[in-house]
């Protein structure tokens, strides 16, 4: 999955081992929830969003189709510059509770590409 938001997963194996494998990925994803990101996990995570952020805008093209995203979001171009510092406002106990509720079971979907055998 490209892009699936602040949180994704991928899963890729065999046909054979597909449902034992999704098995172990839902296990890990319920273990994640339970127990969150750490103090230190937050900031490295913090740190790699805004170099993603700043490498992936370098070109005008690039910082060009951003500028207009953010226009269609309705947060305005001025949101460009704002958003290492609004990263930077993100506590623990938010993205822990946001990890918390996205990734609640009753939530789940699970999508598969490929062969059942």
């Amino acid at each position: 999955m490209k892009s699936g938001g602040i949180l994704e997963s991928t899963l890729e194996t065999e046909p054979a081992k597909a449902e034992g494998a999704r098995a172990a990925l839902d296990q890990a994803l319920r273990e994640f929830a339970a127990r969150g990101l750490t103090a230190d996990e937050l900031e490295a995570a913090l740190a790699e969003v805004k170099t993603q952020f700043l490498r992936g805008n370098e070109r005008k093209d690039a910082r060009a189709a951003t500028l207009g995203t953010l226009e269609m979001l309705c947060l305005g171009a001025a949101f460009f510059d704002a958003f290492p510092a609004e990263l930077g406002g993100v506590t623990l106990e938010e993205i822990n509770a946001y990890i918390k509720d996205i990734l609640a079971p009753a939530r789940a979907s699970w999508v598969r590409i490929g062969p059942k055998k």
